[in-house]
């Protein structure tokens, strides 16, 4: 999976992982551009 060293403990057995810090990311990447309007 391209990016995947980003994910910390993500892994095939562990997908969970992956789900939280796609939503982090997401929340950062809302809050940066609310914050460049």
């Amino acid at each position: 999976v391209a990016g995947s060293a980003v994910f910390k403990g993500g892994s095939v057995d562990n997908p969970g992982v992956y789900g939280e810090n796609i939503r982090a990311i997401r929340r950062a990447a809302e809050a940066a551009t609310r914050a460049h309007d």
